[in-house]
């Protein structure tokens, strides 16, 4: 049986990163990256569940901790590079957890994977 397991970093002053590792024998490799970086950092494994267009179980833990950075590092302003329908799903998401609107904008994208940058 394969267990899954989520693995994050979340420090003051770096960048949030997380991974959904499926074994043991996956890498553990991390990217650990200055808050100050200007680079597009992405945030891995999420989806939506296809019946109720929500966040998957996994992919709301991953938000819960990036809302955590968001509001460890409460100085910084991202925006949030995604297709529209995450877009707006990470959108809700984020306010509903008490994240201000002007902390964050999103910026639509054809591509699947969602990013997010330092501003």
């Amino acid at each position: 049986m394969n267990k899954r397991y989520l693995a994050f970093f979340n420090n003051l002053g770096y960048c949030f990163t997380s991974k959904i590792i499926n074994n043991e024998k996956d890498s553990l490799m991390i990217d650990v990256i200055p808050i100050d970086s200007q680079k597009k950092i992405q945030i891995n494994d999420l989806s939506l569940d296809s019946r109720s267009n929500d966040f998957e179980n996994e992919s709301a833990m991953i938000l819960d901790k990036f809302v955590t950075f968001l509001k460890l590092n409460s100085h910084i302003r991202i925006t949030i590079f995604a297709n529209q329908v995450f877009g707006k799903k990470i959108e809700e998401y984020l306010i509903k957890s008490g994240i201000r609107d002007d902390r964050f904008s999103i910026s639509f994208s054809s591509s699947p994977n969602v990013f997010y940058q330092i501003n």
